[in-house]
């Protein structure tokens, strides 16, 4: 269990939140407000920080580390 918590808190955070925000969303509201939760993340990551770390990470075959 503490790995798993471990691994999650060396993810990228904006990510992280956007995520739970949706699943929170998805689940306690009504599909068109969940649906624009979602629109507004998809739209919002692209551009972090976090974004280009992970890309970049990925394009170079290494290890993204991140930290806020």
């Amino acid at each position: 269990m503490r790995a798993a918590a471990a691994k999650i808190a060396a993810g990228p955070r904006g990510a992280l939140e956007l995520t739970k925000k949706a699943l929170n969303q998805a689940t306690l509201t009504s599909l068109d407000t969940a649906l624009a939760t979602e629109k507004a993340g998809q739209s919002e990551l692209p551009r972090s920080a976090d974004f280009v770390k992970g890309a970049t990470a990925m394009l170079t075959r290494r290890k993204a580390v991140f930290a806020d």
